[in-house]
């Protein structure tokens, strides 16, 4: 298991044991450190079954790049990130 799986894996517990659904995560930093990914502008959400990048259209090829197979809701420059 990755360092990056074995991170969310530990975060799920957390969520379990909490009795929470998700956690919503937007400091750069902290996105990186638990998924890897490294572009800016993007939001992770930590959830009992998977993770979910969040970002928009200029960061489609790094994401591919860097968290191949990943999940990912890309949306557009223009659009809110959180509307």
């Amino acid at each position: 298991m990755s360092f990056i799986a074995k991170r969310q894996e530990r975060l799920r517990a957390l969520l379990q044991s909490e009795e929470l659904d998700a956690f919503f995560i937007s400091n750069p930093v902290n996105v990186t450190w638990l998924s890897g990914f490294s572009g800016d502008s993007s939001f992770l959400i930590v959830g009992q079954e998977r993770t979910l990048i969040v970002s928009d259209t200029r960061y489609t090829e790094q994401i591919e790049q860097e968290r191949p197979g990943a999940y990912a809701h890309i949306r557009t420059v223009r659009q809110s990130p959180v509307a």
